[in-house]
């Protein structure tokens, strides 16, 4: 509750799932990170209105490169089914907005998303194995099982 209350300069009012529930405080929380990434923030009190703005909180969270298993569903904090994916979610786009925001100077919450940083080409075009990069390695290696179990070097 402290991040997001930080981020949006508001104090969260009465428990943090029911000022969740609305989306009004997630939508302000994405449009202080990025403004403008939600268009339209509706006010509470209509149940089909308080979900599109769970819904537009989730898809700025896509925009903002929080990967799709960290998401949470409309229903998961609407009917309150599942609140830790809610939580996880909202650590997700902590570490996400490190990456995609990186002018953002407001408080951090989580650690860095790196899952879509640029990969090292030399490590993507060595061949996997199951010999955690000693291949060449224990290829000149020869195991002579027939006698002692002796390892010699050579092989065959």
């Amino acid at each position: 509750a402290q991040w997001v209350e930080e981020i949006t300069g508001e104090p969260v009012v009465g428990d943090f799932v029911g000022a969740l529930r609305t989306g009004e405080v997630l939508c302000r929380l994405v449009n202080r990170l990025r403004p403008g990434i939600v268009q339209k923030v509706n006010t509470a009190g209509m149940p089909f209105r308080e979900r599109e703005n769970i819904s537009n909180f989730l898809k700025a969270c896509r925009a903002l490169g929080v990967q799709e298993y960290a998401l949470f569903s409309t229903d998961d904090l609407y009917d309150e089914n599942n609140l830790l994916s809610v939580v996880r979610c909202l650590y997700a786009l902590g570490g996400a907005v490190q990456r995609t925001v990186p002018d953002f100077q407001g408080p951090r919450l989580g650690v860095a998303d790196t899952s879509n940083a640029k990969r090292d080409q030399k490590r993507d075009l060595q061949p996997v194995t199951q010999t955690g990069g000693l291949h060449g390695a224990l290829g000149r290696l020869h195991v002579d099982c027939s006698t002692h179990h002796q390892i010699v070097r050579g092989g065959c």
